[in-house]
């Protein structure tokens, strides 16, 4: 029984490392991440959203400067600039169900990613639905950008993702 409990001691400390160590590498991946958004040139990043999804390891996020009317999409290491104008559509989807969407002229949406990302995800879905959705409990919530860009149409980033398990 004693090297039982010593076993799963062990076993509990060990995840924890691993558990602090990979969140510890998420922060230090979205510092730089900042910090090349910063350095971008012609974009003033006013906000951003940099998430690690549960289903993949990858940082996937957006950023907007409203006042060049660009927006920035992050995938990775890597930092998609363009205008607004390329958003094609912007919705937010909750378990599978799309609550919110928005596909009016180019900064309109500009504005609905700004409001995903400044005003909470709460001031979207209140502000723009016409209509309520009710669930007993979410399993995950994301932000959807159809992109007039072949190469990437569709650009998701999780605001929040539950194991299936759970």
């Amino acid at each position: 029984m004693e090297i039982f409990l010593a076993l799963l001691v062990i076993v509990l400390l060990i995840l924890a490392i691993a558990g602090f160590a990979m969140i510890s590498g998420q922060a230090r991946k979205k510092q730089e991440l900042q910090t090349r958004l910063q350095a971008l040139p012609g974009f003033t990043p006013q906000r951003t959203l940099i998430k690690t999804g549960v289903s993949t390891a990858i940082p996937k996020g957006i950023s907007i400067d409203p006042a060049s009317q660009q927006i920035c999409l992050i995938v990775g290491d890597t930092l998609r600039p363009g205008p607004f104008s390329t958003v094609i559509e912007a919705e937010i989807v909750i378990d599978g169900k799309t609550v919110t969407k928005t596909s009016r002229g180019s900064q309109a949406v500009g504005i609905a990613v700004g409001a995903a990302l400044g005003g909470g995800l709460g001031a979207v879905i209140g502000g723009l639905s016409g209509s309520t959705t009710t669930s007993q409990q979410v399993r995950n919530v994301f932000l959807r950008l159809v992109l007039n860009n072949l190469d990437y149409p569709i650009h998701d980033v999780e605001f929040v993702a539950t194991s299936p398990l759970f």
